[in-house]
């Protein structure tokens, strides 16, 4: 199980610095407006980092409080790693959009994404993040990983609403289409 974790967690730290070395030239432009008041849109990002984590000092301590047994445990580990399936296919569709973080800012351009995974879901990245999360919480059921992960996905559900308050606005007849075609998450 412990290689199982380190298999799944490499794949997504792989994923990501890719994804961060493909964009690098526009790392300093990876952070847009905040679409909620920046010290609580850090904090939910950290707690969210935080909470995915929690399987990989497993390896090293088990604290989970109930112990969920085997069979849970790799459902569990199954979530996760389709939660970075989700992120891995919605980075693809995003492309150098991947990491920006917040909404863009006035004079920056954008396009609505409705291809790809983004046909059958909204948010298919926070789909797969919520899922990391709750794959993560199962996994190790501890109150600081239960704190961590529900902050993390109540202020990005909040997040979700503030950027597609944006899309609407920046896309109007465009975003209310695709809206009324793709539901929010699943």
């Amino acid at each position: 199980m412990k290689l199982f974790i380190i298999t799944i967690y490499s794949v997504f730290i792989l994923i990501f610095s890719l994804n961060a070395n493909k964009n690098r030239s526009k790392i300093k432009d990876s952070f847009g407006i905040p679409p909620i008041k920046k010290p609580i849109f850090i904090f939910a990002k950290v707690c969210m980092c935080l909470c995915w984590f929690f399987p990989l000092i497993y390896i090293f301590n088990d604290f989970s409080i109930i112990d969920m047994g085997i069979i849970v445990k790799y459902m569990s580990l199954s979530i996760i790693s389709f939660g970075i399936f989700m992120f891995f296919l919605s980075s693809l569709n995003l492309g150098k959009d991947a990491l920006k973080f917040g909404l863009p800012k006035d004079n920056e351009k954008t396009e609505l994404k409705t291809r790809g995974i983004y046909r059958f879901s909204r948010n298919p990245m926070y789909l797969g993040f919520f899922l990391i999360i709750i794959g993560s919480i199962v996994f190790t059921f501890h109150p600081l990983n239960i704190f961590f992960g529900s902050v993390a996905v109540i202020v990005h559900h909040i997040i979700v609403l503030k950027e597609e308050q944006f899309l609407e606005e920046r896309f109007k007849k465009d975003w209310i289409q695709y809206k009324r075609e793709v539901r929010r998450y699943i």
